[in-house]
């Protein structure tokens, strides 16, 4: 369980989509299913997927 401390900074930083994601992504790095770079990875493609999608979104 990530603590909710955790996620109100994230979305105070501006990471909407790295706080929904959180704690799927750190479920897989829990079971050892990952390393510490491929969940570092996914948090922050996730991020740039989801901005990238919103600024698409806009130019339509």
């Amino acid at each position: 369980m990530i603590p909710s401390d955790i996620k109100e900074m994230l979305a105070q930083l501006g990471l909407p989509s790295v706080a929904e994601e959180l704690e799927r992504i750190h479920s897989d790095a829990v079971t050892g299913q990952i390393t510490y770079v491929e969940f570092l990875a996914d948090l922050l493609g996730t991020e740039q997927t989801e901005r990238r999608a919103r600024y698409m979104d806009t130019r339509s």
